[in-house]
């Protein structure tokens, strides 16, 4: 995992690319609003970086602010540079750790929590490098997120993990993903694969974005206003429900 994510024979270029074709699923973490303000003072901000995973549609690797801050501006294009990687699994994976590379060398730096969850997605996708050609060590961890081993092993062992990343009960010390070799909750996985953490959390980021999202959320509540703020006070409700809940059985 030391090495560069494979990409296929084009090098990387520079393009202008239409905001509304880039998709940007898969963030490490959401908008921050003081960030995006501070972006709007800066005259000329540089391209952002995106994946041509099909032709003429993106995902976007580095940039999210900048790419927000365009669509906020109602720009139709915006500078890329253009990464091509390999197909299938071999370019999602090289995507996905693209992703976190960029994000850490600069920009804002990750919170725990988002670096914990980073860790915990990328092992449960591609970790047990023993098993799976394709898979990532704890040391490729490590080093991606200049970390120790001792380190990454902790971090994942203080999270759930779904059945499809545990390791073999007999597994040695020196095995990759050891941290599993003791007896601990695993969370079953749902339809889709994910883990009801997983899935809350990737519910609650979208829900995020949407609502950060000033100019949809203004669009929509001129559309359907009285709708919008009846479904918006009913989720006020349901959240102030389980909040009092829980603090009440603490």
């Amino acid at each position: 995992m030391g090495q560069a994510p494979s990409t296929d024979a084009r090098p990387a270029h520079v393009a202008s690319i239409p905001v509304e074709a880039i998709d940007w699923s898969y963030t490490i973490r959401p908008i921050n609003p003081n960030h995006l303000l501070l972006l709007s003072s800066v005259a000329h901000l540089p391209p952002i970086t995106v994946w041509a995973f099909q032709h003429r549609q993106y995902r976007g690797i580095d940039g999210y602010h900048r790419w927000r801050l365009a669509r906020e501006r109602g720009q139709r294009e915006i500078a890329a540079v253009v990464c091509h990687f390999a197909a299938g699994h071999e370019g999602i994976k090289a995507f996905e750790l693209e992703c976190i590379r960029r994000n850490i060398e600069h920009g804002l730096p990750l919170t725990r929590e988002q670096r914990d969850e980073a860790i915990a997605g990328l092992w449960h996708r591609w970790g047990h490098a023993k098993t799976r050609p394709d898979g990532i060590t704890l040391e490729g961890l490590g080093k991606l997120f200049n970390l120790t081993k001792p380190r990454i092993h902790q971090i994942l062992s203080a999270r759930p993990v779904t059945a499809a990343s545990q390791i073999q009960p007999d597994a040695g010390p020196e095995d990759e993903g050891s941290y599993e070799a003791k007896p601990r909750l695993v969370v079953r996985n749902k339809p889709g694969g994910f883990s009801a953490y997983g899935r809350f959390t990737a519910a609650t980021h979208r829900l995020a974005t949407i609502l950060n999202d000033t100019g949809f959320m203004a669009d929509l509540l001129e559309e359907r206003d009285a709708e919008v703020l009846a479904a918006l006070r009913e989720l006020e409700g349901l959240i102030t429900a389980i909040t009092r809940s829980s603090e009440a059985g603490a």
